[in-house]
């Protein structure tokens, strides 16, 4: 099982999460960067420009030519939570542009960690069964932890449950986990306030609790709503919340429908979800009959003002997937793609 994350460089415009395998995901900024040429200036006795042809004294300057290429910028770090000999590690890179990795000073950082996020400035993980954890993102893209609080003691049993998985508002400033157990039975999600230096300061649990929850929240472009969707026990549903000033999380009443399923099928099962910036729910779709029957199905609603979702997807107009499960649905920044 490996997660992956990638976190900006600084000065970036956005932040992507991608996660395989179902167990984590990657985040990464993309920053503005510039390369400069000569213009022929001669650099040594013969008078030969560095990045143009020509030749001048020593003194002198270069003929015109056609500058050198500049080399890649690198573009973002990229962080991968792997097993390796049963114990967990972060692995950390450099990215260029041409989408080469360069393994970062110091890694692998010999840290337990589950799920990752970023801010750009932060990497947070969690360690199950019990904590949540803060990393410093150094200029070099090393980590350096600054920060560890105990997640399961909140939970109704201090000793039971914790933390399953981990992702952000779009302010970047709430962390939130889906937490197991959180009453000893039921799950729900937690949330943090960031605080200067990384800590995180526990505000508190969504009010209703049920198997169903846990997965990461998808929020929308204004940050004022987060939706989920899951099928525990076969029992398909999407629901949402809305994100108060505070970073807690009110459930919604909401109960959207679903495409009805291909024929000889119950039903489709909901399991994952995305938000793109004209506010679109994306979610995946795979028809079950106890086990998934067919290639998964990618359903779009549309959130509307006051947070319901309506759809026009049906089974012959949705897009069908490569794959019967799938793991993990992420959209580009820009939400082309």
């Amino acid at each position: 099982m490996r997660r992956f994350k990638v976190s900006p460089l600084p000065l970036v415009a956005f932040t992507i999460s991608l996660a395989l395998a179902g167990c984590g995901g990657i985040a990464s900024n993309t920053g503005n960067t510039t390369s400069t040429t000569s213009s022929g200036a001669g650099t040594s006795s013969t008078g030969s420009g560095t990045t143009t042809s020509g030749s001048g004294g020593s003194t002198g300057s270069g003929g015109s030519g056609t500058p050198a290429p500049a080399p890649a910028p690198n573009v973002a770090y990229v962080y991968v939570s792997n097993t390796v000999g049963g114990t967990n590690e972060i692995t950390g890179y450099l990215a260029a542009n041409d989408g080469t990795l360069t393994a970062l000073p110091g890694s692998p950082y010999g840290t337990n960690a589950d799920w990752l996020a970023v801010n750009g400035k932060y990497l947070f993980v969690n360690v199950q069964p019990t904590d949540l954890r803060t990393f410093t993102i150094n200029a070099d893209g090393s980590i350096t932890q600054v920060s560890t609080v105990n997640a399961q003691a909140k939970n109704t049993i201090p000793d039971d449950g914790g933390p399953i998985s981990l992702f952000l508002d779009k302010s970047g400033q709430t962390v939130y986990d889906g937490d197991i157990y959180a009453d000893g039975a039921n799950n729900g999600y937690q949330f943090w306030s960031l605080q200067s230096g990384g800590a995180l300061n526990y505000v508190g649990l969504t009010p209703n609790l049920s198997p169903t929850y846990g997965q990461p929240l998808s929020f929308t472009p204004d940050n004022k709503y987060a939706y989920g969707a899951s099928c525990v026990k076969f029992s398909p549903q999407i629901f949402g919340y809305q994100r108060n000033s505070d970073g807690s999380l009110t459930q919604l009443n909401i109960n959207p429908n679903l495409p009805a399923a291909p024929a000889n099928l119950p039903g489709y099962c909901p399991y994952l979800t995305a938000v793109s910036n004209d506010f679109h729910l994306f979610t995946t779709l795979t028809p079950e009959d106890f086990s998934p029957q067919g290639p998964t199905q990618i359903g779009v609603y549309s959130v509307n003002s006051d947070g319901t979702l309506t759809t026009t997807s049906t089974a012959a107009n949705m897009p069908a997937t490569v794959l019967k499960t799938v793991r993990d649905l992420k959209l580009d920044p820009t939400s082309a793609f």
